[in-house]
C-alpha cells in the first residue's frame, strides 16, 4: 500500500472520521490523515498483538493505538521526555489502573535491544526523514517483525526533490523531504529485507502541497508492508527487554 495525501479535503474527512470514532487526534491536524490510514490498515487486527512505535516522542501514536484497544504497546525514541512519562502516568490515573498503557524505551531505532520476532506491528510516523539510515531501519524492522507482521511508515514527501539548505533542524535533528527517487530506493531496500507491499501498487502522483512547515510546502506519503513468510533478518539476536 502506497498512498499520497492529495488535498485538504482528505485531511478534513480523516479528522472528522477520527473524531466520530472517539479516537484522539494528533496535535497537528494534518497527521489525522496518517492516523486514518493506520486505522483502516489495522482495525481488524487482534488487539492482543504486540506493537512497537518507532520514534514515539509525544506518545501521540501510542495513545491512538491504546484507544483503539491495543494493550501490548511499546514505544522507542532517542529522547523520552518527562512530558512523555507524565502523559503515560496521566492515562493510568484517568483509567484508575496501575497497568501502564504503554512501555517507553530510549534508544536508536536502527539498533534496538528487543528480541528477534518480537512484534506483529511496527509503526513509524514522520521519523525516517530526520537523519535515519533507511537501510539500517528496514533491516532492524525486519529483525523485529514476525512473519506476516505489518510495518506502517509515513514521511514528508514531494515527488520532485526540494532544496533544503534554508530549512532548520527541527528537534535538533537533520530534516529532509523524501522525493520519488528516495521512495523508489526505500522500496528496493524493503524488498531486500523481506518486505512486500501490503497492497501492490505504484507510487501515486502528487496533488496539492497540503503541508506548510519550516519554510517548506509538501505533502505526506504512507507505505504499508507485510513481512514475507519465511523471511528472517540476519541481524544479531538480542534478549527481549
Amino acid at each position: 500500500m502506497i498512498k499520497v495525501l492529495q488535498n485538504w479535503e482528505e485531511i478534513g474527512r480523516a479528522a472528522k472520521f477520527i473524531e466520530r470514532k472517539g479516537l484522539p487526534r494528533h496535535g497537528s491536524t494534518e497527521k489525522c490523515w496518517d492516523y486514518f490510514q493506520l486505522y483502516e490498515l489495522i482495525k481488524d487486527r487482534q488487539r492482543s498483538a504486540p506493537v512497537l512505535d518507532m520514534g514515539c516522542s509525544g506518545v501521540h501514536t501510542l495513545a491512538f493505538l491504546h484507544r483503539m484497544g491495543f494493550r501490548d504497546l511499546a514505544g522507542l525514541d532517542l529522547h523520552i521526555t518527562l512530558l512523555d512519562r507524565l502523559l503515560q502516568t496521566g492515562r493510568m490515573w484517568r483509567e484508575r489502573t496501575w497497568r501502564r498503557p504503554f512501555r517507553l524505551y530510549r534508544g536508536d531505532l536502527t539498533k534496538t535491544s528487543f528480541g528477534i520476532l518480537s512484534f506483529d506491528l511496527i509503526t513509524c510516523i514522520s521519523v525516517i526523514e530526520h537523519g535515519v539510515d533507511h537501510r539500517a531501519f528496514l533491516h532492524e524492522a525486519s529483525r523485529l517483525l514476525r512473519p506476516a507482521g505489518l510495518l506502517f511508515l509515513t514521511a514528508d514527501y514531494w515527488e520532485a526533490s526540494l532544496h533544503m539548505a534554508d530549512a532548520s533542524h527541527p528537534y535538533d535533528l537533520p530534516w529532509g523531504i523524501l522525493c520519488r527517487q528516495d521512495v523508489i530506493k526505500l522500496l528496493e531496500c524493503a524488498s531486500q529485507e523481506g518486505f512486500q507491499l501490503y497492497t501492490p501498487g505504484d507510487i501515486p502522483s502528487c496533488g496539492d502541497k497540503c503541508i506548510a512547515w519550516n519554510k517548506k510546502e509538501y505533502t505526506f506519503i504512507n507505505i504499508a508492508w507485510v513481512k514475507a513468510e519465511g523471511s528472517y533478518s540476519s541481524a544479531r539476536l538480542w534478549p527481549v527487554i
